[in-house]
C-alpha cells in the first residue's frame, strides 16, 4: 500500500498492463472505446514512484492534526473547525513563510505557523498559538491558551511512495446515469457525470486525473480497509459520496499535480495535495467537510465547517526533509539534495544527482581530449577530466596509496596514486574524494580539509613536500573537491593554519645574507611538510630565495639596500591567507674615511734683533672608522702637535659622524695654531674649522690656512683629501716631515 523508495522501485516496460500495485481485476464497463486499454508513456528511465509528504507541528502524527499548509491558510470569515464528539479539537498549521489568517467570527483549535499570523474581529482560538512570526489580532478576538511569538519550529514529516506505472488500464468514463463497479488497479482520467454511480472498494487506486460531476455518486465500500484514489494531475469533487460498508474517515485523496483542488460539495475523508491549492466550499450547516486537508496553499470558504475525521491509514512519521524534493531523509537516496525523481542509474542506492559515480566504479578508464569521469575504490574517489585538458587519448588508472608519508596531514586510508605519473594537464582536473565522519581528527572542522597533492618524481619519499590544493567541502555528503594540474599521489588532509617563522626580527648590513625557515602548523600543532612561497615587502632593500628544494620551507634573505622589509611565506594556495612574516632591517655597513695631506708650518721671526723665520713641512695619512652601533668617532688627525723651531705649534681634530640610513658622513675638521717659548705649551693665537658631507664612495679634497690673529705672521697651511670607503679601505696611520727652507 505505503511502498518505501528504497524497497521497491517499479520496473518500466513497453506497453506494461500489470502496474506497481498488481494486475487490475476489473476494468468494468462503460469505458470510452477509443480510450480503453490507453497506455501512459513514461521516459525510459522515469521510475514510477512519486512521494507524497506531510509536514507536521511538532510533535503531532498525519492523523493529529485537521488542517496542514505549506504555504498559506485562510480560514475565512465563519469557518468553523470542529472535533467528533468526545475527541479533543485537533490543531491547524501553516509551516510556510506565507499568512495563517482566521477570520471574522470564526473559530478554530491550536495554531502553529512559521509565518505570520492574523485574528479578525471576534476569530476564537480553542488553544495555544505558536509562530516564527508575530500575531496581529482584530477587535475582540479570544485565545485560550499561551501565545509564543517569534518560536523556533522544528517539524515533522510523514511520507510514503505511490507508484504510478508507465502503463496503465485506460481511461473511465461513466456518462449520466451510468453504473460500474471499478476494481483497485492503474487507470487514465477518471469523469463520473452526473447521476452515474462509480463503486469502489478498499484498495488502491492511481488515475491520471480525477472528476466528479455534480449528483454523480461515489459509493464507497471500506470494510476490508482504506480506499487510496491518486491523481497525477487534477481532483475536483461537486458529486456525493455514499458509505456502502465501513468507516466513511478509510478515504484518502492523493493529488500529484499543482492545479487547485475544487472541493465543491460536502467531502468525507483525507486529501493530501502537497503541490496544489486546496478550496474548501461554503456550506450550509449540517453540512460540513469531514475529514483532514493538507495542501500547500488551502482555503476554506465563508461559513463552511471542517469537523476532523483522523484518517488511520498514514505512515508513520519520518522525520525531516531538509532539500524540500517531497521525499523525507530516511527515503530519500538522495537527503541534502532535491531529486523528486530517485534516479539511481548504477542501484547503489544513492542518487544520481548527489552520486558521486552515477555509472559506477571503473578503476581505469582511456580518456582524450573530449575528457571525462573515472571513478575507483568503491566510488570512494571520482577524478573528472574536462574537455581540452589531455591532448591525445591515455589510459588512466587510480589505486588507493597504503602510503601515509608523516608531516602531509593526510588523513589515513584517503590517498590515491593516480597513473601515469607526471601526466600533466592543460586544464586542471576535479578531483573528488570521501570521507567518512570518523577520519576527521577530534577538534577538527571538517570544513575545512582539501585535496593534497605530492611534488615529486615517481616515487614518493617521506621528504616529499605537498601542496594544498583550492578545495571545498560538502560536508552533507562528506566529500572534499580540488583541482590538481599533474598526476602524483593526492589525498585529503588538514590545512595548515598558521606558519611560524624561526626569527620574528633580523638585523642586517648591507651585503648581509641570512637563512628564515617558515613551519606551518596545522589546527592540532603539528608541523606540516606543506609548500611555501616566499615574498618580500620591498625588493630594494631586502630579498628573499627559497633553498634548492622545490616546496623548501628554507629562505635565504639577502641585505641589498638600507631600510627595511618584510619577508612572509605563504602555503600556496591555501584557502585563507595563511603565512608568516619576519621584519628585516638592514642599516650601513661600517664606513672607514681615509685622509691623505699636508701641513706647511711658517714661523714668523721677525723682531729687532732680526732673527729669520722658520718653516716646516710635513705629510700624514689617517682615516676613523663609524658604524651603525658607534655612528661618532673623533681622530686627531697626523697625530701629535706639530712643532716648527720649537715655537710655532699647529693641531687638527676631526669628527666623522655616520647618517646609518644613507651611509653618508659628516667630516668636521677643527685645527688651531699656537706659539709660545717652547713647544708644546703655547698658547692659542688662531683656528680654523671646515665641515665636508661624504656620499657612500666619494672623495673630496679641501685645503684651509689658520693665521695667527693675536700676533706676528705666523701659520699653518692644510691640505686635506679625504674619500667615504666601506671597511676595504686603507686602515693606516703614518706621519712624517720636518724643517726646510721659507720661501
Amino acid at each position: 500500500m505505503h511502498v518505501r523508495v528504497m524497497e521497491r522501485i517499479c520496473a518500466l516496460g513497453v506497453l506494461m498492463a500489470v502496474g506497481c500495485g498488481g494486475i487490475a481485476e476489473e476494468s468494468g464497463t462503460g469505458d470510452d472505446p477509443e480510450t480503453k486499454g490507453q497506455r501512459l508513456e513514461a521516459e525510459p528511465d522515469d521510475p514510477c514512484q512519486r512521494t507524497f509528504a506531510i509536514e507536521l507541528p511538532p510533535g503531532f502524527a498525519a492523523d493529529e492534526v485537521a488542517i496542514g499548509a505549506t504555504e498559506s491558510l485562510f480560514l475565512n470569515d465563519r469557518v468553523r473547525l470542529t472535533a467528533v464528539a468526545g475527541q479533543p479539537l485537533a490543531p491547524a498549521a501553516n509551516l510556510g513563510s506565507g499568512e495563517l489568517d482566521v477570520g471574522v467570527d470564526a473559530s478554530t483549535g491550536e495554531l502553529f505557523a512559521e509565518g505570520a499570523v492574523r485574528l479578525h474581529d471576534r476569530a476564537s482560538v480553542q488553544g495555544a498559538i505558536t509562530t516564527e512570526g508575530v500575531l496581529t489580532r482584530g477587535n475582540g478576538t479570544t485565545v485560550s491558551g499561551t501565545i509564543t511569538e517569534r518560536a523556533s519550529l522544528t517539524t515533522d514529516l510523514a511520507a510514503w511512495q505511490v507508484c504510478f506505472p508507465s502503463a496503465n488500464s485506460g481511461n473511465v468514463q461513466l456518462e449520466p446515469d451510468q453504473i460500474r463497479v471499478l476494481a483497485p488497479g492503474d487507470y487514465g482520467a477518471l469523469s463520473v457525470k452526473s447521476r452515474a454511480r462509480l463503486a469502489l472498494r478498499s484498495g488502491h487506486y492511481t488515475f491520471s486525473s480525477i472528476m466528479i460531476e455534480p449528483q454523480a455518486r461515489l459509493v464507497l465500500d471500506t470494510s476490508s480497509g482504506p480506499i487510496e484514489l491518486y491523481s497525477r494531475e487534477g481532483f475536483t469533487f461537486r458529486g456525493v459520496l455514499e458509505q456502502a460498508a465501513g468507516d466513511a474517515a478509510d478515504l484518502l485523496v492523493g493529488v500529484l499535480g499543482a492545479n487547485a483542488i475544487d472541493v465543491e460539495a460536502p467531502f468525507t475523508g483525507t486529501i493530501v495535495a502537497p503541490s496544489a491549492e486546496l478550496r474548501l466550499a461554503s456550506l450550509n450547516a449540517p453540512s460540513a467537510h469531514r475529514g483532514a486537508f493538507f495542501a500547500r496553499r488551502v482555503l476554506a470558504r465563508p461559513g463552511s465547517t471542517i469537523e476532523h475525521l483522523p484518517f488511520g491509514g498514514f505512515p508513520e512519521v519520518v522525520g525531516p526533509d531538509q532539500d524540500g524534493d517531497g521525499s523525507s531523509d530516511p527515503l530519500d537516496n538522495c537527503p541534502a539534495v532535491a531529486n523528486p525523481n530517485q534516479l539511481d542509474g548504477d542501484g547503489d542506492e544513492r542518487g544520481d544527482v548527489c552520486d558521486l559515480c552515477p555509472e559506477g566504479a571503473q578503476g581505469s578508464a582511456r580518456l582524450g581530449p573530449a575528457g571525462g569521469l573515472i571513478c575507483a575504490d568503491e566510488e570512494r574517489v571520482a577524478l573528472r577530466v574536462p574537455p581540452g585538458a589531455l591532448v591525445s587519448e591515455v589510459l588512466i588508472g587510480i589505486e588507493p596509496s597504503p602510503v601515509n608519508p608523516p608531516l602531509s596531514g593526510l588523513l589515513p586510508g584517503r590517498v590515491y596514486e593516480f597513473s601515469p605519473a607526471g601526466l600533466e594537464f592543460a586544464l586542471p582536473a576535479l578531483l573528488t574524494i570521501e570521507y567518512a565522519d570518523s577520519d576527521v581528527p577530534a577538534g577538527v572542522d571538517e570544513s575545512s580539509l582539501i585535496v593534497l597533492s605530492s611534488i615529486h618524481g615517481t616515487a614518493l619519499s617521506n621528504d616529499d613536500p605537498w601542496e594544498e590544493r583550492p578545495s571545498s567541502v560538502d560536508t552533507a555528503e562528506n566529500r572534499v573537491q580540488g583541482t590538481i594540474e599533474h598526476f602524483s599521489h593526492d589525498g585529503i588532509g588538514l590545512p595548515a593554519t598558521r606558519v611560524e617563522m624561526s626569527d620574528v626580527t633580523v638585523s642586517l648590513q648591507v651585503g648581509d645574507t641570512h637563512p628564515l625557515t617558515a613551519t606551518p602548523i596545522d589546527v592540532q600543532g603539528g608541523v606540516l611538510n606543506h609548500i611555501v612561497e616566499w615574498s618580500t615587502s620591498n625588493a630594494a632593500t631586502a630579498t628573499v630565495v627559497p633553498s634548492a628544494i622545490v616546496g623548501a620551507q628554507i629562505g635565504t634573505v639577502s641585505a641589498t639596500g638600507l631600510g627595511s622589509a618584510f619577508i612572509t611565506a605563504r602555503v600556496r594556495n591555501s584557502a585563507a591567507t595563511v603565512s608568516g612574516t619576519t621584519v628585516v632591517n638592514v642599516t650601513a655597513r661600517p664606513r672607514r674615511v681615509v685622509f691623505n695631506g699636508g701641513i706647511f708650518v711658517l714661523d714668523d721671526d721677525f723682531s729687532p734683533i732680526g732673527e729669520s723665520d722658520d718653516c716646516g713641512q710635513f705629510t700624514y695619512q689617517d682615516f676613523c672608522e663609524v658604524t651603525a652601533s658607534a655612528p661618532t668617532a673623533t681622530i686627531t688627525l697626523g697625530g701629535p702637535p706639530t712643532c716648527v723651531d720649537d715655537e710655532v705649534m699647529t693641531d687638527a681634530t676631526v669628527v666623522c659622524t655616520l647618517d646609518p640610513t644613507t651611509e653618508r658622513v659628516t667630516v668636521t675638521v677643527n685645527s688651531r695654531l699656537l706659539e709660545s717659548n717652547a713647544c708644546p705649551n703655547g698658547d692659542l693665537d688662531g683656528q680654523n674649522s671646515l665641515t665636508v658631507v661624504l656620499d657612500s664612495g666619494q672623495a673630496d679634497s679641501r685645503s684651509f690656512r689658520v693665521n695667527n690673529s693675536d700676533e706676528g705672521g705666523d701659520f699653518a697651511d692644510w691640505s686635506l683629501a679625504m674619500s667615504n670607503n666601506d671597511t676595504s679601505g686603507p686602515a693606516t696611520r703614518s706621519f712624517g716631515g720636518g724643517s726646510v727652507s721659507c720661501p
